[in-house]
């Protein structure tokens, strides 16, 4: 009985050696090579800066009406609750089932049909 948890632990061991032998937990990055920046004229510099400005001026002006329609969304949510009240989770439920039953069958024909257009192609 005791040579089973041991047999089990040699193999776990031996696993992990082999997984630290093959994925080397270190990798040395390349040797930096000193490299002197681009010299860039004030056209291009400033042509970065619009492009940085821009969304950031679209971002402040989006978010308000992001944040009304996150709060919409929220209320209607906290409006219709996801557990049904008063008999409606009876409906939901029925709804539920007549589309899984429906998508069964419609997956059985769809993936029979295509059998059987691929079958008929095969023949010609």
């Amino acid at each position: 009985m005791a040579r089973r948890p041991m047999l089990g632990l040699a193999f776990v061991l031996l696993v992990g050696a082999a997984v630290k032998a093959l994925c080397p937990a270190f990798v040395t990055a390349p040797a930096r090579v000193a490299q002197q920046p681009p010299a860039r004229d004030v056209a291009t510099v400033q042509a970065e800066e619009l492009k940085l400005e821009l969304p950031r001026q679209m971002a402040a002006e989006l978010k308000p009406a992001v944040e009304k329609a996150a709060l919409s969304a929220a209320f209607a949510l906290m409006a219709e609750p996801a557990w049904a009240v008063d008999g409606s989770y009876d409906i939901r439920e029925e709804q539920a089932k007549n589309f899984m039953i429906f998508f069964s069958v419609g997956s059985f024909f769809l993936a029979a049909g295509i059998v059987f257009v691929i079958s008929k192609m095969s023949e010609d």
